[in-house]
């Protein structure tokens, strides 16, 4: 009608509430993706190459494992890791060797020259974790325990998820 305001007494639409025991995925996969850029930003201003850093980095930390392992521990693929052993492998920085209780599987492990990438490249992760720390509101503590909680849980749906095919 002319002349007369028309005001909406409708509310917008409310977000549901999220349930405290729900995760917020795509939160999570943001963090990710914040933390490989920080990484690699960091080791490219130092000249140093964030390529497959983290799998030099299992392997330096947990000692040798298998494929499957290694597959499980990063959440990706066994193919993928698989084609990643094949580069590192062929740059000199690891060795797959015979497995010492299973002859069907081979160990994967760090050579001289895969783990002096590994320490290369460690003190500037550890510039990006201070970073993070020093912005943290929480005790860095309880967000290490989370942080871990979170990872083991990952790691099970993942292995879950992979048998499920």
């Amino acid at each position: 009608m002319p002349g007369t305001s028309r005001t909406s007494t409708r509310t917008p639409p409310v977000s549901p509430r999220r349930s405290e025991t729900r995760l917020d995925l795509i939160e999570l996969w943001a963090i990710g993706q914040y933390v490989d850029g920080l990484v690699r930003g960091e080791l490219r201003r130092r000249g140093l190459s964030g390529e497959l850093l983290a799998l030099l980095a299992h392997l330096a930390l947990e000692g040798p494992k298998t494929t499957r392992e290694l597959s499980a521990a990063l959440g990706q693929a066994f193919m993928t890791v698989s084609d990643h052993l094949d580069r590192l492998e062929e740059a000199g920085e690891i060795e797959r060797i015979a497995h010492p209780t299973d002859g069907r599987s081979k160990l994967v492990v760090l050579t001289a020259a895969g783990r002096r990438r590994f320490e290369q490249g460690s003190p500037h992760v550890r510039t990006v974790e201070r970073a993070i720390v020093r912005h943290l509101a929480g005790d860095p503590a309880e967000v290490r325990g989370a942080a871990a909680d979170l990872r083991r849980a990952l790691q099970a749906a993942f292995e879950e998820l992979e048998a499920a095919g």
